[in-house]
């Protein structure tokens, strides 16, 4: 389900939120259009499966 997630993300270069306030984004993403909160906990990956699963274990 990740990978899905991930490969919507990049073809639509969304970014994806957590509830618990952390943003992940695309290199290169629109960091500049996320709220200040979120732009302060705003993580840069390499969207993947993988990726999103190690950003959910560090939260």
């Amino acid at each position: 389900m990740l990978d899905v997630i991930a490969r919507l993300t990049r073809r639509l270069g969304a970014t994806v939120v957590f509830q618990e306030g952390v943003a992940l984004i695309l290199e290169g993403g629109r960091l500049d259009d996320l709220p200040g909160d979120l732009r302060m906990a705003a993580e840069v990956i390499d969207f993947s499966g993988a990726a999103i699963q190690a950003a959910i274990d560090r939260v």
